[in-house]
C-alpha cells in the first residue's frame, strides 16, 4: 500500500527461531529448532513468491547482524 502511495518504505520479514512455538513445533515433528525453521523458511518463501509478495528482505532471526 506504502509504494503505490508513492511513500519510501522498507519491506521486511523473517523467520523467527528463538520462541517457544519453534520450539514446540521442532519437538512435534521431531526435528531441531534450527531443521524445523530451515523447513518452514523455505515454504514460507516459496508461498510469498506465488502471491508476489515481494519482501526488501526476508531474513531469519539467526543471522549475525540480528542476533547482535
Amino acid at each position: 500500500y506504502g509504494r503505490l502511495r508513492g511513500w519510501n518504505v522498507l519491506y521486511i520479514c523473517g523467520t523467527d527461531e528463538y520462541g517457544t512455538a519453534t520450539e514446540n513445533k521442532a519437538r512435534e515433528e521431531g526435528l531441531t529448532p534450527k531443521q524445523i525453521c530451515d523447513k518452514y523458511h523455505a515454504v514460507h518463501s516459496s508461498i510469498y513468491k506465488w502471491f508476489q509478495i515481494g519482501f526488501d528482505f526476508f531474513g531469519r532471526t539467526t543471522t549475525e547482524k540480528q542476533t547482535q
